[in-house]
Order: C-alpha cells, then sequence, then structure tokens
C-alpha cells in the first residue's frame, strides 16, 4: 500500500474550498449589507461635509415651515379673535431692526387661548370701519390645527365647542394646562388620554355623566383642578335632582393624582359630597394638599367633612359664610399650616381663640374681617407664625407679639 500517495490527497483535501465552507468560485465579491455600507460610507473622508449640509438643509426646510405655519396661526388666530403667546428666543434689538412681523413666526408658540366667533369688518355710511366677533362654535378642524405645535403646554378656550370637537381636543396630548370655562355642551369622556395634563379648569353641571367624571379622576398626571359646580337649565328641561351632582363630587374623590382644587360651589351639600368617606371608608382626595374655595357659597355646616381629608395643608374660605364656630370646626385638623379667611365679614374676636389653637399655622390671612387687635393679641401662642395679614395697624406691641421672622402687614 502507497502511504505516500494517502498522506497526499488527505493534505489536498484540507486546502481545499470545501473543505473550508466557501464555494467553489474564489473570486465571488463580498455581499454588503446594509450595516456594512452605513461602515464603510462612515469611513470616508466626505462624511462630515456630507452630514452637516443635510443638517443645515434639514434645519432650512424646518424652519421654513414653521415660519409658515407661525403665520398661518396668526391669521387664523386674528380671525377668530384668538391670541397666542411665544418664547422670546431671539433678542429685542432684532426684532426691533428688523421688526417683530418677521421674527416672532420662528418662534415657538406655547399659549394659545380660543374664543368661539369669526370676526367680520362692518362698513358705515359715513366710511368708517369695524371690527366685531361673531359667536361661533369651534369646529373640530379648528383644533386640528393645534396638533402641528409641539411647543404648546397651554390652552384656553372661551366658546362652545362642536360635539365632534371633543374627540380632536382629547388628541392634544402635548397640553400640560387646559381651561374650559363657560363651555355648556362638555363630553369629557376621553381626556384620561392627555397623560401631559397637570392643570385643568372645568365646569361641571347637570349635562355631565358619572362617566365623564371618572375620565377626569383617571387622569394620570393632573396635580391642580379647577371646579366650576353648578347647574345649566336648558329651555324645555327639568333640572336634575341633588343626588345625581352629589354622585358626580363622590366620583372625582376618588383621583390619587390631584393635589391641588380650585373650586366654586354652591352650597354645603356639594363640599360634603367632596369630602365624604366612600361605603369602604376610604378617605376622599388622599393626595389633595390645597383646597380653594374662595367665593364658594359655603357655612359652617359644610366644614365638618374637612377632617377627612387626610394631607390638608392650604385652606381657602376668602368670601365666604364662615364666622366663629366654623373655625371652631376646623381647628383641629392637625395638618393645616395656611389659612385664609379674608373677607368673611362674620368673623370676629371670638374667633382668636380657636385660631390660637391652630400652633401649626405657618401663613394666616384675616383681612376683610372684623377682628381687632385685642383679637391678634391672642394669638401669640403661633410660634410658627411667617406671615399674617389684616386691616389692623401694626404697632409695636403687636409686633412683638409675634415671631422676629414673622412678616405683620396691613392691607
Amino acid at each position: 500500500m502507497n502511504h505516500q500517495g494517502y498522506l497526499v490527497i488527505m493534505w489536498d483535501l484540507e486546502r481545499s474550498p470545501i473543505a473550508k465552507g466557501n464555494d467553489l468560485t474564489p473570486n465571488t465579491p463580498e455581499r454588503l449589507t446594509i450595516f456594512r455600507r452605513w461602515k464603510r460610507w462612515r469611513r470616508s473622508p466626505w462624511f462630515p461635509y456630507i452630514l452637516f449640509s443635510a443638517m443645515m438643509i434639514a434645519g432650512t426646510i424646518w424652519q421654513a415651515y414653521q415660519y409658515w405655519w407661525g403665520v398661518q396661526l396668526e391669521r387664523w388666530l386674528n380671525d377668530g379673535a384668538g391670541s397666542a403667546n411665544r418664547v422670546a428666543v431671539f433678542p429685542a434689538s432684532w426684532k426691533a431692526k428688523i421688526g417683530p412681523a418677521y421674527i416672532e413666526p420662528f418662534e415657538p408658540i406655547t399659549h394659545i387661548t380660543l374664543i368661539g366667533g369669526r370676526s367680520s369688518t362692518i362698513t358705515f355710511s359715513n366710511g368708517t370701519t369695524r371690527k366685531i366677533v361673531r359667536p361661533s362654535p369651534i369646529s373640530p378642524s379648528d383644533l386640528r390645527r393645534l396638533k402641528w405645535l409641539p411647543y404648546l403646554s397651554n390652552l384656553q378656550i372661551y366658546g362652545e365647542l362642536e360635539p365632534n370637537s371633543w374627540e380632536v381636543l382629547a388628541e392634544l396630548q402635548q397640553l400640560k394646562s387646559l381651561a374650559l370655562p363657560g363651555t355648556r355642551n362638555s363630553k369629557l369622556a376621553g381626556l384620561e388620554k392627555m397623560y401631559r395634563l397637570t392643570e385643568l379648569s372645568i365646569g361641571i353641571h347637570e349635562q355631565t355623566s358619572l362617566s365623564e367624571i371618572k375620565s377626569i379622576a383617571l387622569i394620570p398626571r393632573l396635580r391642580k383642578l379647577g371646579l366650576g359646580v353648578g347647574g345649566i337649565r336648558l329651555p324645555g328641561q327639568v333640572t336634575v335632582g341633588r343626588t345625581l351632582l352629589d354622585q358626580q363630587m363622590q366620583q372625582l374623590a376618588t383621583s390619587r393624582s390631584i393635589t391641588v382644587i380650585e373650586a366654586t360651589i354652591p352650597d354645603d351639600s356639594v363640599l360634603l359630597a367632596l369630602t365624604d368617606r366612600s361605603p369602604n371608608g376610604d378617605f376622599p382626595l388622599v393626595k389633595v394638599s390645597e383646597l380653594r374655595l374662595s367665593g364658594s357659597k359655603i357655612s359652617n355646616a359644610g366644614l365638618a367633612n374637612l377632617h377627612n381629608v387626610p394631607n390638608l395643608v392650604h385652606l381657602d374660605l376668602s368670601q365666604t359664610d364662615v364666622d366663629d364656630d366654623g373655625l371652631d370646626s376646623i381647628k383641629s385638623i392637625p395638618t393645616l399650616r395656611t389659612l385664609y379667611v379674608a373677607g368673611c365679614f362674620s368673623i370676629t374676636d371670638k374667633a382668636a381663640e380657636d385660631l390660637a389653637e391652630m400652633t401649626g399655622l405657618e401663613s394666616l390671612n384675616v383681612a376683610g374681617t372684623r377682628m381687632t387687635q385685642a383679637g391678634l393679641l391672642k394669638l401669640g401662642t403661633l410660634k410658627r407664625l411667617r406671615s399674617l395679614r389684616s386691616d389692623v395697624k401694626v404697632t409695636p406691641e403687636l409686633r412683638q407679639c409675634f415671631p422676629p421672622n414673622c412678616k405683620v402687614d396691613r392691607r
């Protein structure tokens, strides 16, 4: 047996392209994938110049689009009696030389106020003209224009909205603040999609359903809620009873994100329903720390349930019917740090005894009440007080009664 030939055959098999797993044609070009093409192109010496040119072209196109859209939006707002606020990006010297009309369309719009109406010009017989605004509901096409404003964070709408406009409004997910004062035909369902919304001002009336109130409570980042509560009786309708309004408040109290409530409520029963415990015994408004009820039609009976708000820090009862007995019902709230009772004319020096027991107070406003200097001198026990505002003249005796770092002002 020829062993030498056997070894030569084995050596040739090891060097063959089949043993190496390659194709039989040695000159086959390498297949270029997208990643390999990008890697080869990135190593080219022309890559920085091409990239810089592409960025400049894209930036120029974007600025031209922003300018065109800004001009169109300004014309539309002027026709609808609206307004827009922009962020000042360019210095004032540029605007003075070039002109605000040419510079401001480049600046991003952050706040918009829409008024339901269309402006028109009337020419009188003497040749003079006057611009008037005719009422007109805001259509879905009007709101779709706002979807192309990435920096828009604050929107205020005055007037009526068409029924289909609420679906488009819920798609404006870039909004952080939304105010809808005076809109009666509100369809609030779908607002939970606005995951960036932190401030909401809305009116609740007898046409608002419980599912719409639930959508407000489900807004994930909602912190401040401005609430106008009142019934609206339309022609040919019968006013709904108090039970529906109480259920609306109880549904709203289930929110786990709201920290500030600024409400104007019609009577005590609404406040009682808002601050009443659930059937399971759970506390309402567990995250609320500020409750602003200025101008509300509430009395002493409406303050009975404020103990159920576990984290209440700021309480504003200005311009209400609260008197001396009302302060007696809230003096035992341990977390209270700020109390405003300005304009409560029924509060007298008798209330000073209850205020003196609120040792945790840091800010107190009793301007517009009948409290005199004799009553304020009884508040010397408030060692943590940092601000006091009243109608009493600040005398040295009154000043020495409070801590040195307390600011005592007269209205």
